[in-house]
């Protein structure tokens, strides 16, 4: 057994955390990863030590019984169930280790509260290398993600509302390693060339925005952002393309959120228009930004 007791170490806790917390400056987001135990189980009044001492921090997981800022996703996959909502009933505290799924991790459309989802995984296969890819080991950048499978995660973390977080290891040197960095460049790469032909653009109240596109153009992805300070509205939408003669439904998709990466079947479309179909109280959303891109 162990030489400590537990409220020997639930001091040695407190004591890290208020020097990780105080003497860093404000810090914008952090994580408890299923490992605050709250007083009732044994553990300290971390939460309060929080509060006083990082009350702007966002919060990731953390004591389910108080509400977390952001929650996780239900797995390290980096993705995010296909609708999936800012709204939720409840935070997460799930220690990380085994996959959730179900309403808790893909929120509700009328959820009581607002814990948007955050989407994590490391940068290495969490199958074949050490501590599922979290932490750095000699001899296996083999191991390495490469840069378009991040790149498809991009879409179902980030291309679903969610924010992605990345795992970054640190090798015996105290550096992130050189295939590391050769693989996070060319993943920023690809996504900036996502982003590098916009050929049509539209913002605004309303529920269907035309989108005219230069002769000759053939987007691919659509981008859309719902302007989330006035709530999240949006139930479902979709975009539709104009061939001289008719019109024709190129996707639809259910709720927009913070982002929505749509990719489509290109083709020669004069202008194109986006619908949304339901709404909450049937009240107009304001789309931040919707844009049509030419991508790789």
């Amino acid at each position: 057994g162990s030489p400590y007791t537990q409220d020997e170490y639930n001091q040695v806790v407190m004591t890290q955390l208020t020097e990780l917390w105080s003497n860093y400056g404000e810090l914008f987001e952090i994580w408890f990863d299923g490992g605050n135990l709250p007083p009732e189980k044994g553990g300290r009044e971390i939460e309060d030590l929080l509060l006083k001492l990082q009350p702007q921090a966002v919060v990731f997981q953390g004591n389910p019984a108080r509400m977390s800022c952001v929650r996780w996703i239900g797995n390290e996959r980096a993705h995010a169930p296909e609708v999936c909502w800012n709204r939720t009933d409840a935070g997460t505290g799930s220690d990380g280790m085994a996959e959730r799924t179900g309403e808790l991790y893909a929120g509700r459309f009328d959820g009581k509260d607002w814990v948007p989802g955050e989407a994590d995984m490391p940068n290495r296969d969490q199958n074949s290398s050490y501590q599922g890819g979290w932490i750095w080991r000699a001899d296996q950048d083999a191991a390495l993600y490469p840069p378009e499978e991040l790149l498809e995660r991009y879409f179902t973390s980030v291309g679903r509302g969610c924010n992605l977080l990345l795992g970054m290891v640190v090798d015996n040197r105290g550096l992130v390693p050189e295939a590391d960095v050769a693989q996070f460049t060319r993943f920023g790469e690809l996504v900036k060339g996502l982003y590098a032909k916009r050929v049509a653009h539209a913002v605004g109240r309303g529920k269907q925005f035309m989108l005219e596109v230069p002769k000759g153009a053939r987007p691919n992805l659509l981008s859309v952002q719902e302007d989330l300070t006035c709530g999240e509205l949006i139930r479902s939408f979709s975009l539709h393309g104009f061939d001289s003669k008719a019109w024709h439904t190129l996707a639809t998709e259910a709720n927009m959120g913070h982002r929505r990466l749509v990719r489509f079947i290109p083709g020669n479309y004069e202008k194109y228009r986006l619908d949304c179909w339901d709404t909450r109280d049937w009240a107009d959303p304001v789309i931040r930004d919707c844009s049509l891109y030419e991508a790789p």
